[in-house]
């Protein structure tokens, strides 16, 4: 979901070219500048990914940077205590 500025309601964001990762939870993800980084998670039939994608804000589409079936040493597991949590 992208928030329309001009229209002030959320919409669908659908990759205007190429790929999109399939749907998962328990992932680590940043903001840089204009672009989300995501790095691993799990999916369907409990399947843990290691891959990362970075998803365009300005150009709405993501970029697969690294694919791997295996599960990597920093998974969405080890991976959370490597990167501060956010304190409210």
């Amino acid at each position: 979901m992208v928030f329309d500025e001009k229209a002030k309601r959320w919409r669908n964001a659908s990759p205007k070219k190429g790929d999109s990762p399939h749907p998962w939870f328990g992932h680590v993800q940043i903001c840089f500048y204009n672009y989300i980084f995501i790095f691993g998670g799990q999916g369907a039939n409990n399947k843990i990914y290691g891959d990362l994608w970075v998803y365009d804000i300005i150009k709405e589409d993501w970029i697969e940077i690294a694919n791997t079936d295996k599960t990597h040493d920093l998974t969405h597991q080890k991976i959370k205590g490597i990167i501060p949590q956010a304190r409210v």
